[in-house]
């Protein structure tokens, strides 16, 4: 499964691609946080997912995630369900993470940008 990495100290625009079929629900989208060269220890956290299409219309809004163990790994992640991959096109997800009543978008969606494609199933 990828890993996709988001810094806290990254200030350049970026996109980050997954690419599925339609249908597919693996693998799931996991993503690990780090401050420079160190995973962002996770403990405790709550963790959601939410995606919208190009147009910004929500299909998926504020789904549970999980934290990957170990938590000082700083990995989270979201397992698809059916109806989250049941439509071809371009969408952008996003996680809401929330240490210590501290919330963290990821990405934040201004200059990082996490771009699911999902293709026709084959």
């Amino acid at each position: 499964m990828p890993t996709f990495d988001f810094n806290l100290e990254d200030r350049s625009p970026f996109e980050k691609v997954l690419q599925l079929s339609k249908g597919a629900t693996l693998p799931k989208i996991e993503v690990r946080l780090l401050d420079g060269a160190k995973a962002v220890d996770i403990s405790g956290a709550t963790v959601a997912f939410s995606m919208d299409d190009e147009a910004g219309v929500a299909k998926i809004t504020d789904q549970v995630g999980a934290i990957v163990t170990p938590a000082t790994d700083g990995k989270f992640e979201y397992a698809w369900a059916s109806a989250d991959v049941d439509t071809e096109g371009r969408f952008f997800g996003q996680f809401k993470l929330v240490i210590g009543g501290v919330q963290h978008l990821v990405p934040n969606n201004s200059a990082q940008r996490l771009r699911i494609e999902i293709g026709p199933a084959v």
